[in-house]
């Protein structure tokens, strides 16, 4: 049977197909010499391994979203609608689509489709929501139990059942509550980062198959991980971490703080969105 690798994905493929059963990009034909074994066709990509270094993948991801100051129009859009509540679903919902586009279309999806993009962006708000509400809670729990503890002391200190109030007993009673915060905090930060290593995967992997329950299959999530390397993968976490806090550095600085995160959100996202894309797809040519 001829046999060859798509081009655009790096599939391996064996059988007479006209489109690649993986991304349906139409496929060159691979031609068999009578009486002789099956050629294959190798794509520069494969021979590179089909990987994208970590620089590359940021650097055209930072390309792609600068599409979207060619598209002014659709930027200043996405720019209001990102800060009216409820409505920045649609928002969302942009940046479902640049993930369900990428890396194979060089193109910034179309703005169109509101509604559809409005619910999209609701499945990808969920699937974080379900995640991040464990780790949320416990944030939550132990910042309301200290605020609540400080009144508390205050009262019984108002009621005499102590017998004097002096700053040295304020400050060692916040010690110790913050000894019991600290811990909680910390946790939950670790828990926080160690569940977004899987959502950041998990939310491509839904998109990409289509079927976001997909967003929540560990074993299918840890494997891709495992194709595109946990070095590179972390690597990889470990860069968008750090563009974030230069972005919400950027974000805070005095007078045109405000001005960044108009304009800058929606590229932003759409940056991240495409190189999760771009990391992603790694994962289906690493066996080749």
């Amino acid at each position: 049977m001829p046999k060859g690798y798509c081009p655009y994905c790096g599939l391996a493929i064996e059988g007479d197909f006209t489109y690649c059963p993986s991304c349906g990009k139409l496929l060159p034909s691979f031609k068999e010499a009578a009486g002789e074994a099956a050629s294959i066709v190798v794509p520069r990509r494969v021979e590179l391994v089909g990987r994208v270094e970590l620089v590359d993948n940021i650097l055209t991801s930072m390309k792609y979203s600068a599409l979207l100051f060619k598209d002014l129009g659709t930027l200043i859009i996405l720019a209001i609608l990102h800060i009216i509540p409820l409505v920045n679903l649609i928002v969302t919902g942009y940046i479902y689509r640049v993930i369900q586009g990428s890396p194979e279309s060089d193109v910034l999806p179309s703005f169109k489709d509101l509604g559809k993009l409005w619910i999209d962006g609701l499945k990808l708000w969920a699937v974080t929501f379900i995640y991040m509400f464990i780790p949320a809670l416990i944030i939550a729990a132990a910042s309301v139990s200290l605020l609540f503890s400080t009144p508390s002391f205050l009262e019984i200190r108002r009621a005499g059942i102590m017998l004097r109030m002096t700053g040295s007993d304020f400050a060692e009673f916040l010690a110790r509550s913050f000894i019991i915060f600290l811990p909680i905090l910390i946790g939950s930060l670790i828990l926080f980062f160690l569940i977004s290593i899987i959502l950041s995967m998990g939310i491509v992997h839904g998109i990409k198959t289509g079927n976001m329950w997909k967003a929540f299959s560990l074993g299918e999530i840890l494997k891709i991980i495992s194709r595109i390397g946990w070095g590179k993968y972390l690597l990889w976490m470990f860069a968008m971490s750090i563009l974030l806090v230069i972005f919400s550095a950027l974000g805070n600085s005095p007078l045109i703080g405000w001005m960044i995160i108009f304009l800058l959100t929606p590229p932003f996202y759409v940056f991240v969105a495409r190189s999760a894309a771009q990391i992603y797809s790694e994962s289906k040519t690493s066996n080749i």
